[in-house]
């Protein structure tokens, strides 16, 4: 199950960038020779600090010319692209703090001074402006908290009915300053007391600054660790998600930015969980909106993380395939679904798990067929089997809702799945056996009744519900389970005639469904 070489991303950039791989990366090092321009002047650098991996640019003149080299901190710059008067390169690995920036090409020579941050370790640290406090007592009903910092910023937390199942005070505080944050821009941010609070519903906090917002700002909280979001709202009243209380607020945000942000997922040993493949991926979906088109091409840490995040869902891919041919379940089918999914979202073009996929799933029609329509079946038997939602599909395997799910309802139910995989013959087959199998049952439940009345009213009165969530001509079922129900009382039940007395007799018929069949009591 080796994935097939390349991948993308949710856009178009996603695709270019995963096929682009370290090799094309690589490749854009090289400075294409021409002959001598005048000496370069380095105007500014954008951004003016970033960590180690980022992609910058240099603005100036004079930047493309044979022998053209850039340093940082006297560490070599890889060069990404090189015009007169644009200049994109990588920071090296240099430690933390202010360096000298230097654009050469043989003996003459430009300088700028470049941050190179401390690489984010997840973690912030928010100083709170107390004497901006504001608190108040939010009950299940829901209300607002609002909070003025002292440069006219405006914090409005929103909680939502039913967002609390009891009173509590809350406490919003405005931050003096944010430090650590993975954002180089303007940064606006509150306290969140009491700390560790978590809401049944998200509240809202929407920030009102007293200046506008810069144009590319992405919104951040720390509860449960630290999360970025794409705000919703505009420059003047910025909104964000809050799932629970620790911190929250917004920062500008640049494209080399980007980083940064991922450098807890870069630091993390082995292969990515599939909880970072998500953060990832959210993490490219929130720049990609802000810094299009084809923001991934413009930063090789990203199209480094894409491909590390590729392989380690192949291979938690090949631990699900290995651990469900062992065990084979309908949530193991799920799992690589899943896990497909994100691949998808990566942009790969390939199905690793297809056929992997496939052959559980026919791994478990076939034990199930066997239970319905085999020798000795029992299709109304039960087993410990886990049958809610399947693949893509919204329909449940219980079809008489009574908590358990019979070896007939679960064949019924593997119908969808099957034909979701491309398993048209075997769905087909599912439907067919299943179907034949309850149309059976009211002549195997009449069958029953003279010696088990009570196992034949259960297992007829189960067909009957299942023909009924099925739209199926239930009349059959009706007629068997009136033929086993049906009580007839003969009124009076004893009597003492004389000689040649009468007495007329009258017969109550109870428990019939369809008083057609009284005929037959």
């Amino acid at each position: 199950m080796a994935r097939p070489g390349g991948g993308a991303y949710r856009r178009g950039s996603m695709r270019a960038a995963a096929r682009l791989g370290a090799f094309a990366v690589a490749a854009l090092v090289a400075i294409p020779a021409g002959a001598d321009a005048a000496a370069p002047k380095v105007n500014r650098v954008e951004p003016a600090a970033a960590v180690a991996g980022a992609a910058l640019e240099l603005r100036g003149s004079g930047l493309k010319g044979r022998g053209t080299r850039v340093t940082v901190g006297g560490r070599r710059a890889r060069v990404l692209r090189a015009r007169a008067r644009l200049l994109r390169f990588v920071v090296p690995k240099v430690r933390p703090g202010k360096h000298r920036l230097v654009v050469r090409r043989r003996r003459a020579k430009a300088s700028t001074r470049l941050r190179v941050l401390r690489p984010f370790d997840g973690t912030i640290a928010v100083r709170p402006d107390r004497r901006q406090a504001s608190s108040r007592t939010i009950g299940p009903d829901g209300g607002d908290v609002v909070a003025r910092g002292r440069d006219g910023t405006t914090y409005l937390l929103r909680v939502p009915a039913g967002a609390l199942a009891v009173p509590r005070e809350l406490a919003i505080t405005p931050a003096r300053s944010i430090s650590s944050l993975p954002l180089t821009g303007p940064s606006f941010g509150v306290a969140l007391e009491p700390d560790g609070l978590d809401f049944a519903t998200p509240a809202s906090l929407t920030i009102r600054p007293g200046r506008a917002l810069p144009r590319d700002a992405v919104a951040f909280t720390s509860s449960d660790g630290f999360k970025l979001q794409k705000p919703g709202g505009s420059r003047r009243a910025l909104t964000l998600r809050i799932d629970g209380f620790s911190s929250g607020g917004a920062a500008g945000t640049t494209p080399a930015d980007f980083a940064n942000a991922v450098q807890p997922l870069i630091a993390s040993l082995g292969p990515l969980t599939e909880s970072q493949v998500e953060t990832l991926i959210e993490l490219i979906g929130i720049w990609e909106e802000l810094f299009p088109p084809e923001f991934c091409l413009t930063q090789p840490v990203c199209v480094q993380v894409v491909q590390r995040a590729l392989e380690s869902l192949d291979l938690l891919i090949q631990q699900s395939c290995n651990d469900a041919f062992a065990a084979p379940t309908l949530e193991a089918v799920r799992d690589m679904a899943r896990l497909e999914g994100s691949r998808a979202t990566l942009g790969a073009e390939d199905d690793m798990s297809g056929e992997c996929r496939a052959g559980v799933l026919r791994r478990i029609f076939n034990g199930a067929k066997a239970l319905v329509c085999g020798p000795g079946a029992n299709p109304l038997g039960t087993r410990d089997l886990v049958a809610d939602l399947a693949p893509d599909d919204g329909g449940r395997a219980d079809l008489d809702a009574d908590g358990e799910v019979t070896h007939l309802e679960f064949l019924l139910f593997l119908t969808s799945p099957l034909q979701i995989a491309g398993l048209n013959a075997e769905g087909a087959e599912a439907q067919g056996c299943g179907l034949a199998a309850l149309d059976a049952l009211p002549a195997a439940g009449r069958q029953l009744c003279p010696n088990d009345r009570t196992a034949a009213e259960r297992d007829l009165l189960r067909a009957f519900t299942y023909a009924q969530a099925l739209q199926l001509f239930a009349q059959p079922y009706i007629d068997a389970l009136d033929f086993c129900r049906v009580e007839v009382e003969v009124v009076p039940a004893a009597v003492s005639l004389d000689q040649e007395g009468e007495q007329q007799f009258a017969e109550i018929v109870t428990g019939v469904l369809d008083t057609a069949n009284n005929a037959d009591a």
